[in-house]
């Protein structure tokens, strides 16, 4: 069995090394590597619209996007370029019929759109929201259901409960106000007439003495 792992690119360009800065990136082509084309400072390249390279494999999946995949001239450059700098290498004649993505089929995504915004979105094109309560109802036969809802009073709410709790206390007063003075006057007439009648046999007591 034949184990791989993916490493960091050492070499770059002249401003930019994996070796030392992990996001180093730069646009996808067919890039000479020949000691010649180095040696005479001539590097001649052929680049691909919206493909990036960067450190790692993954990193230039999710940097790039599938700009080049909607052209047919972009992607009959790529079978042309193929064998770019490599000798012996022939392609499948299958690959010269690859048909281009349609542009005209409905997408929220743009064909410019980094692949890594695309995978974030889980590759959904439309959240369809659809509620059933009676099939919820049915699945699930909950014992009880109940539901909270938050919302602001407005103005006009507001002043018609106060108006009517001052009207509620004004209409207990007058009810109750009535009968409570009367209490009040009966406990007040109660207790001065004892008070009368425990002075009145103080004298009376204090004169017998007087006469004895």
């Amino acid at each position: 069995n034949n184990s791989y792992r993916f490493v960091f690119r050492t070499d770059w360009s002249d401003t930019c090394s994996c070796a030392i800065n992990a996001s180093c990136t730069r646009s996808e082509g067919f890039y000479c590597s020949i000691s010649s084309c180095f040696s005479t400072g001539f590097r001649p390249n052929k680049t691909i619209p919206g493909l990036f390279q960067g450190c790692l494999p993954i990193d230039s999946l999710l940097l790039s996007s599938l700009e080049c995949f909607y052209n047919k001239s972009c992607i009959d450059m790529l079978i042309q370029w193929y064998s770019f700098n490599l000798s012996n290498i022939t392609i499948d004649s299958r690959s010269a019929n690859i048909t281009p993505l349609d542009q005209m089929i409905p997408s929220r995504f743009s064909p410019d759109t980094k692949l890594n915004n695309i995978v974030s979105q889980l590759f959904i094109e439309d959240w369809i929201i659809s509620t059933n309560f009676n099939l919820y109802y049915n699945n699930c036969a909950p014992n009880k259901c109940s539901y909270t809802y938050e919302e602001r009073f407005n103005r006009g709410y507001v002043i018609a409960t106060i108006l009517g709790i001052v009207g509620g206390l004004s209409t207990a007063l007058r009810i109750f106000i009535l009968p409570i003075v009367k209490v009040i006057r009966r406990v007040y007439y109660y207790c001065c007439k004892r008070t009368k009648h425990a002075t009145r046999e103080c004298f009376v007591e204090t004169g017998k003495n007087y006469r004895s």
